[in-house]
């Protein structure tokens, strides 16, 4: 199984595998309105231009697509054939957007049939069920730390490492990874995080800040 990056053409290329899916398992108690608004969003060079996607290929046959937008932050599409579900593969896809992602909170709209399957990646529900005229059903979201742990929130997080909510996002717009918003607990007169005093003072008579 090869997991890669998908261009606009492969992704292009790939609509009728995602209609086809779709169709299979995402469409029960849709009304025709819901599954024209599914086509005419995957049909759309403004929706699809926004897409970051990797497909799942066997030999050179496409079974399985995740795509985000948002800068990863949402989840738009994410199919599996289905004779090839329940072997891993949205696991490894999943990965795959992980891998090259530093966006630790992500949402989905996802269909009811698959609920199950986001939460065995670790989203949790937000209670945001939508009704008719949208694509999906319920509202998941995920919030990990850099170890894996799940919070209900980016603010539980957090508190969870004593860092105010306005401290992270301003050391995440400064393009901080995830680990060191969370645990650099000092910042020097340079702008250089540590985790403790011992560790800043350690940085100084190291050699390393003789430069």
């Amino acid at each position: 199984m090869r997991i890669k990056a998908l261009s606009r053409k492969e992704i292009n290329k790939a609509l009728p595998f995602i209609w086809d899916v779709f169709l299979e398992y995402e469409t029960v108690n849709y009304s025709e309105k819901r599954k024209q608004a599914f086509w005419d969003a995957i049909h759309s060079e403004e929706y699809l231009a926004q897409l970051k996607a990797y497909g799942a290929f066997e030999n050179k046959e496409i079974v399985g697509i995740i795509a985000t937008r948002n800068e990863g932050s949402h989840v738009a599409l994410f199919f599996v054939k289905g004779m090839y579900q329940g072997k891993g593969i949205g696991r490894m896809l999943w990965n795959a957007v992980l891998e090259e992602n530093i966006i630790n909170t992500v949402t989905v709209h996802s269909s009811l049939f698959a609920v199950p399957i986001y939460e065995k990646l670790g989203f949790i529900s937000t209670d945001n069920i939508q009704e008719d005229g949208g694509i999906g059903n319920e509202g998941l979201k995920m919030v990990k730390d850099h170890l894996g742990k799940s919070y209900q929130s980016v603010k539980e997080m957090c508190s969870a490492y004593n860092i105010s909510y306005a401290v992270f996002l301003d050391r995440r717009s400064l393009s901080w990874l995830l680990e060191d918003c969370l645990t650099v607990k000092i910042v020097d007169h340079k702008g250089r995080g540590y985790k403790s005093e011992e560790e800043m003072c350690n940085y100084g008579f190291s050699g390393r800040g003789q430069q």
